[in-house]
């Protein structure tokens, strides 16, 4: 992915990434303090197509990506309205459509999609 942006850190996208989510539904990358970001630098959103060596694809409708900062680097965001965080993890999972799942009922079985965080802020 390719993003043609400013990185100043404001309000507005962090305003654009949150609607109609939750804190439960968002992860941030090197977050301490708060679940859900203040200020971001840039996101950007649509149907997110995940493809695997297997065959297997899942399009996750409205998913999110932003870039805000941690300390004195940049970290990255994700989330979606069908997806759960799993702070104790490290982990978010996603439904992407996929039926007999609701990542709502905090029941975390049958999503499409686990995406666990790297050893840094620039890894997922």
């Amino acid at each position: 992915m390719d993003v043609k942006a400013g990185r100043h850190g404001s309000s507005g996208p962090a305003a654009t990434f949150m609607q109609g989510l939750s804190a439960t539904s968002v992860m941030g990358l090197d977050v301490t303090l708060n679940m859900t970001p203040a200020e971001l630098n840039f996101v950007v959103y649509g149907t997110m197509t995940f493809s695997f060596e297997s065959g297997n694809s899942y399009q996750c409708p409205n998913f999110r990506v932003a870039q805000g900062h941690s300390g004195s680097s940049n970290n990255w965001w994700m989330g979606a309205k069908d997806c759960a965080h799993i702070p104790e993890s490290h982990q978010i999972v996603c439904c992407c459509g996929k039926k007999f799942c609701n990542a709502a009922t905090g029941v975390l079985t049958g999503y499409a999609i686990s995406i666990t965080a790297g050893d840094n802020d620039h890894e997922f």
